[in-house]
C-alpha cells in the first residue's frame, strides 16, 4: 500500500448518557452543597417514651415465652403430672 492509500477508521459513535443540557434529569448535587437540615433536639419526654416502649415490648416478649414457651400447666386427672409444655 502506499502512504496516499490509508484506511479510514469510521468516526466513533457518540452516545448521550443524560447528564448534557439537554437531559431531563436533575444535576447531583455533593453532599456538601445539600443544605443541611436542622436536627431537632431529643427532649426528656422523648427518652421516656422511647425507654418505657422498650420495657412495654420486652415485657411483652418474655410473658410470651413464659406463657406459651415454657408454661406449667397442672393436670387435674388422677393419673396425671404436670408438665412442661
Amino acid at each position: 500500500m502506499n502512504e496516499e492509500q490509508t484506511i479510514k477508521e469510521p468516526d466513533p459513535v457518540v452516545v448521550e448518557t443524560g447528564t448534557g443540557p439537554g437531559s431531563e434529569s436533575p444535576p447531583k448535587v455533593s453532599p456538601d452543597d445539600a443544605p443541611k437540615k436542622k436536627k431537632k433536639k431529643k427532649t426528656a419526654a422523648y427518652y421516656a417514651i422511647s425507654f418505657f416502649v422498650k420495657i412495654g415490648v420486652m415485657a411483652f416478649i418474655i410473658w410470651c415465652i413464659f406463657s406459651f414457651v415454657l408454661g406449667m400447666y397442672i393436670c387435674h386427672a388422677n393419673s396425671s403430672y404436670p408438665s412442661v409444655k
